[in-house]
């Protein structure tokens, strides 16, 4: 059987691309917009908050101040009406005075007023002695009585008068004062918020905004996208620099892709055109990670109807894998022709390829030697996936009998034989396979290739390669494809 073994020269760069990626869910208290809102709001709600405190001791201060005034110049007149009446009347006229006094006060003002009156060691008040408030503090009988007394007092010519007042009605007045100013500043407050946040967020917030989703479709790949004119001179400058960042990714990308182009058609004349080998029918697919591959698949007839077939994978992928497997492509086709048997070959392809690459760059290689005539099949295996032989009896790994190539140039191999017959048939493939991940981060495995494998019984060839295709495509399904893959089938005939 007769058939092309190179990738499809239409084939996108790589199965998986940036917009199938899933954007990050975006939260909401992290975003710009809200951080900006919270921290502007909320500074100006602060010191909103610090200035109605302060203005509230204020204006309580101001209010003691003018009331223990007023007290004050109650008290100086009516230190005169009781200092004539001690004189010529005594302390009992004084005493019905001040309660007339205090009583008329108190109904003016809506406010409980006491007048006490000391006249050396004596005093009067305008209340019972026993209820008297402002007497007890002038006796020093209560505490924190400032708390709840404003006092004015007068002093002259061995006679002093005290007039007070209970606290408690200014501070209800103070407080409700202040509630009012609260709910005014509250509902200035709310208007300002809502202007600052309609600034910010027209001004800031969406603008950036804007250019986080134009991010977003550059790294989706997308770099035809351009950012709009602002009105800041900040974002104009950033929008200027972004905009200037996609051309210069544009023409980048560009090159790339030429790039990643001419490295494709060169690899596409480097690989096979056709592989025809007498005894076998053949079926292969290449799937690279990164537009190229470096993966390897050949085989060359060495003379009197044998023929030595390699399956190689270069380490990593994209150009510099691509460069190494064109490398090893010419020093297999050099060693083979050369060498008298296969451990010989694979002797001189590892010196070679040592020689030529680059420290840490090794590959793993699957030699194969097929005598058309005897139906004998010879393998050795340096550090490669190892190759699954179906047949009758079941399936048979053949696995690794060395190391990879390149990591030490006088490394050998042993060679290995097994028997086939016709019908049999053998999978070789690259690590991408086995080491394919789905989104849960599970490996595809060599077991589940195995099954894959016995599970095409039956069918043809092109069938057979299909189905485990979509084996591996069902168990990846949107997950990023990060190695080559390569599969190839080979089925053993009569012929």
């Amino acid at each position: 059987m007769i058939l092309s073994s190179r990738p499809d020269p239409h084939a996108p760069a790589s199965i998986d691309s940036p917009a199938n990626s899933t954007a990050p869910q975006e939260s909401v208290l992290r975003s710009v917009r809200w951080q900006l809102l919270l921290a502007v709001n909320g500074t100006i709600g602060v010191l909103l908050l610090a200035l109605l405190v302060l203005d509230y001791r204020r204006e309580m201060f101001d209010v003691i101040r003018d009331r223990q005034a007023g007290l004050e110049d109650n008290a100086t007149a009516v230190h005169g009406a009781v200092l004539h009446l001690y004189h010529s009347h005594g302390l009992a006229e004084v005493q019905q005075y001040i309660s007339a006094i205090a009583s008329t006060m108190s109904g003016s003002h809506s406010v409980e007023h006491e007048i006490v009156v000391q006249v050396g060691d004596a005093s009067v008040t305008s209340k019972p002695a026993q209820a008297s408030e402002l007497l007890r503090l002038l006796q020093g009988k209560t505490r924190d009585s400032d708390q709840r007394l404003i006092v004015g007092a007068h002093r002259g010519s061995n006679l002093a008068v005290f007039v007070g007042e209970p606290f408690s009605p200014v501070r209800r007045s103070v407080r409700a004062e202040f509630v009012r100013e609260i709910l005014g500043l509250m509902v200035l407050g709310v208007i300002s918020a809502a202007v600052i946040s309609y600034v910010v967020m027209r001004q800031v917030a969406r603008p950036l905004k804007h250019l986080a989703g134009l991010v977003e479709r550059f790294h989706r790949g997308d770099y035809s996208v351009r950012a709009d004119a602002f009105s800041s001179s900040e974002l104009e400058r950033l929008a200027t620099a972004f905009n200037a960042m996609g051309e210069t990714l544009a023409a980048t990308e560009e090159s790339r892709r030429k790039q990643i182009e001419k490295a494709r058609s060169i690899q596409r004349h480097l690989l096979p055109d056709r592989i025809e080998i007498p005894g076998i029918e053949l079926a292969l697919r290449y799937r690279p990670a990164d537009g190229v591959t470096g993966d390897y698949c050949d085989a060359v007839e060495v003379g009197e109807g044998r023929w030595m077939v390699c399956l190689a994978d270069v380490t990593g992928h994209g150009i510099p894998a691509a460069l190494g497997a064109a490398m090893l492509k010419m020093i297999f086709r050099n060693s083979v022709l050369r060498a008298k048997d296969l451990s010989t070959a694979l002797d001189e392809m590892n010196r070679q390829f040592s020689e030529c690459c680059l420290p840490g760059d090794f590959a793993s290689l699957l030699l194969l030697r097929w005598d058309s005539r005897s139906k004998c099949l010879e393998y050795a295996n340096a550090g490669h996936e190892p190759g699954l032989l179906l047949a009758a009896t079941g399936v048979t790994r053949l696995a690794a009998t060395g190391v990879f190539l390149g990591i030490d140039p006088d490394q050998t191999w042993t060679t290995d034989r097994v028997d086939v017959r016709a019908g049999d048939r053998l999978l070789l493939s690259t690590d991408g396979a086995t080491e394919m991940r789905s989104p849960h981060n599970q490996l595809f495995g060599r077991e589940r290739l195995e099954a894959s494998l016995s599970a095409t019984r039956g069918l043809n060839l092109a069938a057979s390669i299909h189905h485990i295709e979509q084996d591996l495509e069902q168990h990846r399904q949107a997950h990023t494809l990060s190695d080559d893959l390569t599969l190839v089938i080979l089925e053993f005939t009569d012929g």
